[in-house]
Order: C-alpha cells, then sequence, then structure tokens
C-alpha cells in the first residue's frame, strides 16, 4: 500500500512537472552555501520573459541570458518589485515609525517578493535540471537519468516548498508577537488611565480607611505601651524577688555554718563529758578499792585489839 501511494506521487508529481515545464524558462541558477550543496533555480513564465519582443529563443547561454534580461526589463518584474517595497519605503519614510514596524515591513515586503518569484520558480522546477532544459527535452535520455532528473526536480520542488512554508511560519510568528505586543501597550494604555484618573467616592473611602488603619495602629501603639509598661513592673519584682531570696539564701548559708559549729562544740562537750564519766567511774572504783581496804584493815586492828585484851586477861 505505501509503495503504490508513493508511486502514485511519484507520477502525479512527473505528470505536474511536465506540464509546468512547458509554459516557464530557467532564468538562472544559485548555489546556496552552508552545508551540502543545494542548488536552487529561478524561473519565470515563458510570456514575462518574452514581452517586448516575439523573438525565438536559442539553446545557447546567450540567448537565455538575453531572455533573463529581458524579463527584468519587464513591466511586470519592475510593477512586482514597486508594490512589494511600497510598505517598507512608506514605513521607513514616516518620521513616527518605531523599530519592530520597519521589521515587520520589511519582513512582509520579502516575504511577497520571495514568494512571487518562488511561485514562478515552483512552476518551473520541472524543467530545471542543471541549466540544459532545452537539451534534456530534445534528447532521447535513459531510464536511469529520467530516474535522476525526476529525484532533483522532486528535491527542487520540496525544498522550494519547505522554504516558502519556513518563511510563512516566521511571519506568522512574527505577526503574533506584534499582536501580543499591541495587546501589551493597549493593556499598559487602559492601566495608566485608571491610575490617573481616580473617583471622588474611591478617593474618599480611600482617605477614611487609611484614618481607621492610623487609629489602629495608635490604638495598637498604646497597647504596646501598657504592655511594656506591665513588662517593666513584672521585671522589677522579680528582680525584687530575686533579691530576696539571694539574701534569704545567703542568711540560710549562715545559719547552717552556726549550726555546724554548734554541733562541733557539743560534739566535743559530749566527748569531754565521756572522758570525766570515765574517770569519775575510775575514781569511784578506787574509793571503793580503799574503802574495802580501810574495812579489812579496820576489822585487822579490831581482831589484833581483841586478841591483844584477851592475851592481856589471861
Amino acid at each position: 500500500m505505501r509503495r503504490w501511494r508513493r508511486t502514485l506521487c511519484v507520477l502525479s508529481a512527473l505528470r505536474t512537472w511536465r506540464i509546468l515545464g512547458k509554459n516557464t524558462c530557467v532564468m538562472f541558477q544559485l548555489e546556496l552555501g552552508g552545508g551540502p550543496a543545494v542548488g536552487l533555480s529561478v524561473c519565470g513564465e515563458s510570456t514575462a520573459a518574452q514581452e517586448g519582443q516575439n523573438t525565438q529563443r536559442t539553446d545557447d547561454d546567450s540567448s537565455r541570458e538575453a531572455t533573463f534580461v529581458r524579463w527584468l526589463r519587464s513591466k511586470g518584474i519592475s510593477a512586482l518589485i514597486l508594490s512589494s517595497m511600497s510598505d517598507l519605503q512608506a514605513a521607513l519614510t514616516h518620521p513616527g515609525s518605531s523599530p519592530p514596524h520597519v521589521v515587520s515591513a520589511a519582513r512582509s515586503t520579502l516575504t511577497r517578493l520571495l514568494g512571487h518569484l518562488l511561485g514562478q520558480s515552483d512552476r518551473a522546477s520541472g524543467r530545471c535540471i542543471a541549466g540544459k532544459a532545452d537539451e534534456d527535452r530534445l534528447k532521447v535520455t535513459s531510464p536511469q537519468s529520467r530516474m535522476k532528473t525526476l529525484v532533483s526536480s522532486l528535491q527542487q520542488h520540496f525544498l522550494l516548498f519547505s522554504q516558502r512554508l519556513h518563511s510563512a511560519e516566521v511571519e506568522r510568528r512574527s505577526l503574533r508577537v506584534e499582536l501580543a505586543n499591541l495587546r501589551k501597550a493597549a493593556r499598559r494604555q487602559e492601566s495608566e488611565k485608571s491610575c490617573k484618573t481616580v473617583p471622588v467616592e474611591r478617593f474618599h473611602s480611600v482617605c477614611s480607611e487609611l484614618r481607621q488603619a492610623l487609629s489602629r495602629e495608635q490604638e495598637a501603639q498604646k497597647l504596646i505601651q501598657d504592655q511594656n509598661n506591665q513588662l517593666n513592673t513584672l521585671r522589677v519584682r522579680v528582680d525584687s524577688h530575686t533579691t530576696e531570696q539571694t539574701d534569704t539564701q545567703r542568711t540560710l548559708t549562715h545559719n547552717q555554718q552556726l549550726l555546724a559549729e554548734a554541733h562541733q562544740q557539743v560534739s566535743g562537750k559530749e566527748r569531754s563529758l565521756r572522758i570525766l564519766g570515765k574517770h569519775l567511774s575510775g575514781v569511784q572504783r578506787e574509793k571503793r578499792q580503799l574503802e574495802e581496804r580501810l574495812q579489812r584493815a579496820d576489822e585487822e586492828l579490831r581482831e589484833d585489839a581483841t586478841y591483844d585484851s584477851f592475851t592481856s586477861s589471861l
């Protein structure tokens, strides 16, 4: 199915090329640089090329150049150039033209001029085969050369179509950008007008809102001042309470030191009392021992006295 479509497209392009090749002639060819070599043929209609002189064309280069000169001197190309340059000349001569307006006029001029020239070249692209259209038409070529010729013509046809499509896309984008700029300018003008003129009611309402905002601001400032005073009072109280706590802590520390000293003194006195109690108990023990000794001595003395009295009585 795809091959059939491709074959149909090739046959229709070949038929169009043959039909259009009868009414056009090649003016000159250009080799476009920048990458792969691309050939561009500029063609014109046979009636426009033959205007002013009804002589037959020859097959040599001099006849083709003479035909091209006659085409350039024709009234049609002069009218085309003048009509295409009218917008650009008007934009350049007008003193109040802005740069975007001049650029848009130049783009429109170039688009119209190239559109007409490329249209003629597109209609004559079937006969632009290496600058030898007349020879190829008279000669009997082989199928391979005809295929190469067809491929070359199709390449030029699609190249010109892509160039025209690109120029149309560029013009469309420029028009969109210009439209966006115009909309922005209109919005800016409307905003400026609305800013310059303010209704009286709006002015009075804004003034009343400003007064209310000022009164609210003053009330807020007063509340902030009262809160600052309360904070200062609380800060003074906290400082005094902190001072009292410091004094109380210092007094408690001093009392603890006194209690510790008194406790040490009491401990020393208790130790002395225990020593004195031990000494007293030792003295009492010695006293009891002495009393016992005295009793024993007294008993011995009594016994001695009794024995003496007994012996004396005998």
